[in-house]
């Protein structure tokens, strides 16, 4: 009820450019929410932030107005020439798990630019992340430069040959449809902490980014 109440509060004030809606957790209260969906770790200490995927960080020095106004992966399928480099939205349900989609959505952009191949044909699974990277904690929580780090070492599997349960299970790796090598992933990078280099980044691919949001 009182998020319902915030939501017809904030419409009704005409100073607004925004308009709030309802979604499927505006019943829920913030602990709630907290507790089934919000699953970033921040790592522990420094060696685990610059893990041993870590290649540096991104930085731009250029000028704003030399990068492109507005950018959006999302309809790059709509052209001729272009291919879907992110795919259909998807939804961790009531698990903290978000770092999983994270690290997944991160190298489904970067392999679709890469090869040119359509980000719905290479759609890479999240449970094989809580299932089997025994460093992370599952629907608890986890690091997306520690799991970065754990795929770099694994053959990545398909997510529909390893589809998404909304809980952890045993590893079952062996047997499913490979989408990245082990060795294919090189690493990742950081962005520095201004907008013009997250711009500058965007351009290049999809970026993973950890948000609180409801």
């Amino acid at each position: 009820y009182s998020n319902t109440l915030l939501i017809m509060q904030e419409n009704a004030d005409e100073t607004h450019r925004h308009s709030l809606g309802w979604t499927t957790f505006t019943d829920m209260s913030e602990e709630e929410f907290s507790a089934t969906h919000l699953g970033y770790t921040p790592p522990a200490n420094s060696s685990r932030t610059l893990s041993s995927s870590y290649l540096g960080e991104f930085s731009f020095s250029g000028l704003a107005s030399d990068l492109p106004s507005d950018f959006d992966w999302s309809l790059a399928g709509e052209t001729q020439k272009g291919i879907s480099v992110v795919t259909r939205v998807k939804d961790q349900g009531n698990c903290g798990s978000c770092w999983s989609f994270s690290v997944t959505g991160a190298l489904e952009g970067a392999h679709a630019v890469a090869n040119g191949i359509d980000a719905g044909k290479i759609s890479m699974s999240e449970q094989q992340l809580m299932d089997c990277d025994q460093r992370e904690s599952g629907c608890q929580g986890g690091s997306p430069p520690g799991a970065m780090d754990w795929e770099k070492t694994q053959n990545v599997c398909q997510e529909e040959s390893y589809p998404y349960q909304e809980q952890v299970g045993p590893c079952r790796s062996q047997g499913c449809t490979v989408i990245l090598n082990q060795g294919s992933i090189w690493g990742h990078y950081s962005v520095q902490a201004d907008e013009n280099s997250h711009c500058a980044a965007l351009i290049q691919r999809p970026l993973s980014v950890v948000v609180y949001a409801k």
